[in-house]
């Protein structure tokens, strides 16, 4: 697998449900579709049920071809998959932006009561946070390639960094804006080299969505990706800079994430004269 940490984390996810205690040559579609439903019952995403099925499929794969499980045909394949919503690719307009900067800086969330009634005490967020979603959207990083940036990776002379650990697995060094600088060099040293320093993404999420309630925004991270994107292109940058800036490695894939908006490009005629 491309991210072995997180697969592991999936696996061991799915091995908590009764359906891990079966022999894969016990699997059917009926009890394939109970699972499927029982999840969707207790509140889980359509696309995470569906990852579920694939993982459960990836595993009937393997035992028939490697482990000669004597299973005549994946019936995860005849499974109907659950419909996923689609992901709104968004961006923050001027007042959430700050309304989303500020709640990040706060040193404490107030204690909150969740739907069951349950009181959670104050919680302080990571004292990185403000930093990370700004460093987000000025250099275009995904979020493992910023967790995984270390001090060795940056020269702050020329103004570049060195990303090592890419979702392709082509290594890339990009540029880095002076706000961008600016929010490493806040930053204090952390034991392993790195400037944003988490144990896992899930760690990380359950913070972000701590900043997301607080401003009251239904949002991405990976979205402030997309929103960096459209603000090169707004200040003039060309497609195929930040295309080598974002790491895409096809046109297609760039294209997806721009969403210029019609002011942009009335502004544009208007400077055209």
């Amino acid at each position: 697998p491309r991210n072995p940490v997180r697969f592991e984390y999936e696996i061991n996810h799915l091995k908590r449900f009764p359906i891990a205690n079966l022999y894969l040559s016990q699997l059917d579609t009926k009890m394939l579709a109970e699972f499927r439903d029982a999840r969707l019952d207790e509140g889980k995403a359509g696309s995470t049920v569906n990852k579920y099925l694939g993982l459960i499929s990836r595993a009937i794969n393997k035992g028939r071809r490697e482990l000669d499980i004597p299973v005549n045909f994946n019936p995860v394949s005849l499974v109907e998959k659950c419909e996923e919503r689609k992901e709104v690719d968004r961006s923050l307009d001027e007042e959430e932006w700050e309304r989303l900067i500020e709640c990040a800086s706060r040193k404490e969330y107030p204690q909150i009561k969740d739907r069951y009634g349950r009181i959670f005490n104050k919680r302080e967020p990571l004292y990185f946070m403000k930093q990370i979603i700004i460093f987000a959207r000025e250099t275009l990083m995904r979020q493992g390639e910023i967790f995984n940036l270390r001090k060795q990776d940056v020269d702050f002379l020329s103004g570049t960094a060195i990303i090592r650990q890419a979702k392709n697995d082509d290594p890339r060094k990009i540029g880095l804006s002076p706000l961008a600088m600016e929010q490493l060099k806040s930053l204090p040293p952390s034991y392993d080299g790195r400037f944003f320093p988490i144990r896992s993404r899930q760690v990380f999420d359950g913070y972000w969505r701590l900043v997301l309630r607080d401003a009251k925004i239904d949002f991405n991270f990976h979205q402030l990706r997309h929103m960096g994107a459209n603000d090169l292109i707004k200040s003039g940058w060309s497609i195929a800079e930040v295309q080598a800036q974002g790491g895409w490695k096809t046109l297609k894939a760039l294209q997806r994430y721009l969403h210029i908006q019609a002011e942009h490009l009335a502004k544009k005629f208007k400077e055209r004269g």
